[in-house]
Order: C-alpha cells, then sequence, then structure tokens
C-alpha cells in the first residue's frame, strides 16, 4: 500500500493527509449525490458512477500515498 519511494511519509504528513481527505470527500460525496437526488435511472450507471468516483480518488492518490483512500490508514502506515 506504500507509495514507490517507500512508506517514509514523514516530511510529508499534511500532504498525505490532505490528499487522502479530499479523495475520500470526492468519493463520499458521490455516493450521496447519487442517494439524495435518486441517481440515474438505471442502477449500472449508478454503480459505474461509484465506481469510477472510488478509481479517481485511488489513482490521485496513489503517487504520494499509495492510494488507499484512507485517510486513517495512509497517516498510520508508516508506522506499521
Amino acid at each position: 500500500m506504500c507509495p514507490a519511494r517507500g512508506c517514509n511519509v514523514t516530511g510529508q504528513f499534511l500532504q498525505v493527509f490532505v490528499s487522502e481527505m479530499m479523495m475520500t470527500l470526492l468519493f463520499s460525496m458521490t455516493v450521496v449525490a447519487i442517494y439524495k437526488y435518486d441517481g440515474a435511472r438505471y442502477m449500472p450507471i449508478n454503480a459505474i458512477a461509484v465506481g469510477v468516483a472510488y478509481w479517481t480518488s485511488i489513482i490521485m492518490t496513489n503517487s504520494i500515498s499509495g492510494g488507499v483512500a484512507n485517510p486513517a490508514v495512509a497517516v498510520v502506515q508508516p508506522f506499521f
């Protein structure tokens, strides 16, 4: 789950935390928007939208924190 440069993110703690928080927010807001505003008429389109949001959050954070898409794991993983 670590990025290519390793799990030593000691000097980049804030960057890792903020990027994970932003991508988790993107993913969760996509799910909430689909649920609250009834999404698409056909369920596979909703599933694709959620999948694309999750995939985007992983791809965007992959080089920074390993793409775990969970801020708690990204912050704690260098210690274990």
